[in-house]
């Protein structure tokens, strides 16, 4: 009885281990889906209220929730409050506070990162510019992520099943 209940365990312990598995590519499409929200709404409060960066991210903060509005707000104060530090490593301190937990790639999120030593020291319309270029690579990360979303799902689910049940019959 008690074997079976342990064996049980370990097939439920797989599964659940491929859903978390597809839980992540799900929020990863999430936070990719808010990185572009968050270059828009910075591009538009930038190009069309021709604000400071400060008051672009404070701004910006009212139209966001979670950990992305107070990444927007950490950076408004830090900016405010901070004159030894340049934009670029104010952007990289907060975003790696805020959203360090997000499930982006490493890749993605060096890019996000680097996103702040693009802006601060430029025009508008350059600012403006980098964030549409940031865009068109987010654009290009997110219909990666969309095709390969069902498929992967499917394979991350199917192997923790998969994974569970061997090592369920390993041990009988």
């Amino acid at each position: 009885m008690l074997k079976s209940a342990g064996l049980f365990l370990m097939v439920l312990a797989g599964t659940g281990l491929g859903f978390s598995s597809a839980c992540r590519l799900t929020q990863r499409l999430k936070a990719l889906n808010m990185c572009m929200q968050m270059a828009v709404y910075l591009k538009g409060e930038i190009r069309y209220g021709r604000l400071s960066l400060k008051d672009a991210f404070a701004d910006g903060a009212d139209k966001l929730c979670g950990e992305y509005r107070e990444f927007f707000l950490a950076v408004s104060r830090e900016l405010e409050g901070n004159t030894e530090k340049t934009f670029a490593q104010i952007f990289k301190e907060c975003g790696e506070m805020h959203l360090g937990s997000l499930e982006l790639t490493r890749e993605e999120r060096e890019e996000f990162l680097a996103l702040g030593s693009r802006l601060g020291h430029l025009d508008v319309e350059m600012q403006c510019r980098q964030l549409e270029l940031y865009e068109i690579s987010l654009t290009q990360h997110i219909r990666q992520v969309r095709t390969q979303l069902p498929e992967k799902k499917k394979v991350y689910q199917s192997l923790g099943l998969l994974g569970g049940l061997l090592a369920a019959v390993m041990i009988w």
